[in-house]
């Protein structure tokens, strides 16, 4: 009968290469580099996890300035059964390892994306905060499985009800097959992933959304009163034969196309703005405003009908995700 391991460390390096557990094994790590590449473990759960109040013996003294250990690899290891806690990621990778997506692990850190910055650093630029597999970064790994990693990463995340875990693993998933070089993204897909990514940030970005729809609004608004309203609403005509004879008479209503004449500086006025606001708040939720309408204003309400109850719906989506994941 096998029994269990427990193992208690405390080096710069612990090399568990091509190593056969039989039993339940348990690493209780401090300040160690753990490769575990090709082991083997056995059917029964295998933890490895920090332990910062490791007792050393007194003849060693306690190291300063402790991290978290690092695990650097889990090539061919059959993951079904592993418990990673409280261990650093960021440099591990996970190509070719197996059953991914019933790996647990619970405060660990992964990579976070670098601080992009533009004009010369003066502004900042946000990137998005989530966790980077350092196989994105690895040129001998292509995008398609890095997007699969991903994917694994998120089903596991998604069977342990954590939406917020699963949500930054979603989005490195969409990174992969969004960039050139995911072999089975096709161009059109692509251009699809493009705008869901800049409209959106894939569904999880809600201001980015509601920016974009704020920003599509007010544009409405602006077009609509300066090309879109005519100088009034004009009025109808009724024109008709009248027969000598008298007897039934039949009479057709026209309604003179809208104009739009005034000067520039006179479109842009508080009556004008309410009357654009009105028919873009009735575009936002898909319906026709009935004002009369120039050509072009038209056409603007037409575009805005397609674009403003998108924008509306993915604004919704990322701000539902946001509550669910807390």
């Amino acid at each position: 009968m096998t029994k269990s391991v427990k193992l208690e460390l405390d080096a710069a390096e612990v090399d568990c290469q091509a190593v056969t557990f039989g039993g339940q094994m348990a690493l209780q790590l401090r300040n160690a580099r753990l490769l575990l590449n090709d082991a083997t473990l056995s059917a029964k759960p295998s933890v490895v996890y920090d332990e910062k109040r490791l007792q050393l013996p007194r003849s060693l003294p306690t190291p300063r300035g402790l991290a978290k250990p690092k695990l650097t690899g889990l090539r061919h290891v059959d993951t079904s059964h592993l418990m990673l806690i409280d261990l650093d990621l960021g440099s591990c990778h996970f190509a070719d390892a197996r059953n991914l997506d019933q790996l647990y692990h619970s405060g660990c850190e992964f990579e976070k994306p670098p601080r992009l910055s533009w004009a010369m650093g003066v502004i900042p630029i946000r990137p998005v905060r989530r966790d980077v597999l350092a196989d994105e970064r690895s040129p001998e790994v292509g995008r398609s499985t890095v997007a699969s990693l991903y994917r694994q990463l998120r089903k596991g995340r998604e069977d342990g009800k954590d939406e917020a875990g699963a949500s930054g693993f979603y989005y490195g998933e969409m990174e992969m097959r969004r960039r050139r070089g995911a072999r089975h993204t096709t161009t059109t897909e692509r251009w699809i992933l493009h705008s869901y990514w800049l409209m959106s940030g894939y569904g999880l970005r809600a201001m980015r959304a509601l920016g974009w729809l704020l920003a599509a609004i007010t544009a409405t608004i602006i077009l609509m009163m300066g090309v879109g309203l005519p100088n009034a609403d004009p009025d109808q005509t009724v024109t008709g034969n009248m027969p000598p004879a008298g007897g039934q008479v039949e009479l057709q209503v026209k309604t003179p196309d809208a104009k739009l004449t005034v000067p520039i500086r006179s479109r842009f006025t508080k009556k004008r703005a309410n009357s654009a606001l009105k028919v873009v708040l009735n575009s936002v939720v898909f319906r026709s405003s009935g004002q009369n309408l120039t050509t072009w204003g038209t056409y603007v309400e037409m575009a805005s009908r397609f674009t403003e109850p998108l924008l509306l719906v993915l604004a919704g989506l990322a701000i539902h995700g946001r509550v669910k994941r807390g």
